[in-house]
């Protein structure tokens, strides 16, 4: 794997969005093991929301930098307010993300992710 480059040099910004929920932290550990084979840090990226647990949000977090330096891959945090689809949209846009990995629940995934294509 280590034939992997990025075209035109640098590296790739992996953005992980995080919100105390299990399906959140394994969509993160994917983000580790894609960051890992481009030598690229991770940005783990949450929006305060009333519906997340700041508690969950913070072990979450935790959870994922303890295997992020068990793997070598350097994260930083990234803590947004606002309205989270649009908070994280404009994060995404303003920071030229390469990837993002995003949990959303099912049903409303559909509705839900519009507006990132738009």
């Amino acid at each position: 794997m280590s034939g992997l480059r990025l075209i035109g040099g640098g590296t790739v910004k992996v953005i992980a969005a995080v919100n105390g929920q299990v399906t959140a932290e394994v969509s993160a550990l994917y983000s580790l093991h894609y960051a890992k084979l481009f030598k690229s840090p991770v940005t783990l990226l949450h929006v305060v929301n009333p519906k997340d647990s700041i508690g969950a949000v913070e072990k979450s977090m935790e959870n994922i930098e303890g295997i992020a330096g068990e793997q070598g891959v350097v994260t930083e945090r990234v803590v947004l307010e606002g309205e989270p689809v649009e908070s994280v949209r404009r994060y995404l846009i303003e920071n030229k993300a390469d990837i993002a990995f995003l949990q959303y629940p099912l049903p409303a995934a559909k509705k839900t992710l519009r507006p990132f294509f738009q």
